[in-house]
């Protein structure tokens, strides 16, 4: 059977947003997602974390890459 690690990337308003709107630049989240690729990690999902007044908090991207035997 096969066992798998997982990866979560968290961009938040600490780390890159300004209220509800994301300063990622998707060439950034290129290069981050191919270098993460190299690596071995496979993109899974992104998930919207939203605050209490429907505004977009945190969107967390989530990886996962097969553990070797």
């Amino acid at each position: 059977m096969k066992k798998y690690e997982y990866k979560f990337i968290n961009f938040s308003k600490a780390n890159g947003l300004t209220g509800a709107i994301f300063a990622l630049v998707p060439e950034d989240l290129q290069g981050k997602f191919n270098e993460l690729g190299k690596d071995g990690w496979q993109y899974l999902r992104a998930e919207s974390i939203i605050e209490y007044e429907g505004g977009t908090k945190q969107i967390l991207f989530v990886f996962q890459r097969e553990l070797q035997a």
